[in-house]
């Protein structure tokens, strides 16, 4: 086998540090500075996106805040609101349960009034029904005793 072979190491020992050289000063002079450059991109990209992150989380933040306070006076307003609303129904119905009620209330001193004109007016006329035939009854009687 020639790699074995002691004369052909000095000849092998040359290439190899050729070849090592000249892939060292590539990887060194132009591999290395553009990853370098694609590493430190990179962790400018990350740290920018981290900090747009940051700024958008305490926009969010203070987005969420303000929709929770806008909430909280929302409720508070609506909510007065509402009582008050209740509170107007509330009389409105009380005061058309007692304009309703004094209205039964006439209503029912009215019929009791008719209620009694009517059985006067009744009795009144029974009366007078009675005393008309009382009175044709006995001018019949009457006239029977004179004939």
């Amino acid at each position: 086998m020639p790699q074995f072979d002691v004369a052909y190491f000095s000849s092998q020992i040359f290439w190899l540090l050729i070849c090592f050289s000249v892939i060292y000063l590539l990887v060194k002079k132009i591999f290395m500075p553009r990853m370098s450059q694609i590493i430190d991109d990179r962790t400018d990209k990350i740290e920018q996106l981290r900090l747009d992150t940051e700024r958008l989380s305490q926009k969010l933040a203070d987005i969420n805040a303000n929709i929770e306070s806008v909430r909280k006076d929302s409720i508070l307003k609506y909510s007065k609101i509402i009582a008050d609303a209740k509170l107007k129904s509330n009389k409105k119905r009380s005061d058309f349960i007692k304009e309703n009620q004094n209205q039964i209330l006439d209503l029912q001193n009215k019929s009791d009034l008719f209620k009694k004109d009517v059985t006067k007016e009744y009795d009144n006329s029974s009366k007078n029904a009675i005393d008309i035939l009382a009175r044709a009854i006995s001018n019949k009687l009457m006239s029977k005793k004179i004939n």
